[in-house]
């Protein structure tokens, strides 16, 4: 499972996309608690074991702190996830 660069990234709302290599996922997430661990329960249902996320500003460090217990996070340059988002079609 691949998660890939949020499509959009906004102080309320989160939009992400999950990649199998036969289905795609995508769901939106509010940036509350709740719904950062709505964001957190989506991706150990889908089985996800590594996110990639971009530095930008400090919008990344809420989402970080829910996820770090459970997954692999890696904190990337936002030009290499979107390389990677945008070949993945997600």
């Amino acid at each position: 499972m691949t998660i890939c660069a949020p499509r959009a990234a906004r102080r309320r709302r989160l939009l992400l996309g999950a990649r199998e290599p036969v289905d795609k996922h995508v769901a939106e997430f509010q940036t509350t608690v709740q719904g950062l661990l709505a964001l957190r329960d989506w991706l150990e249902a889908l089985a996800v074991k590594q996110v990639a996320m971009e530095a930008t500003g400090v919008y990344w460090k809420p989402v970080w702190a829910v996820l770090e217990d459970r997954f692999e996070l890696m904190l990337v340059n936002a030009r290499h996830v979107k390389q990677v988002a945008l070949g993945m079609h997600c």
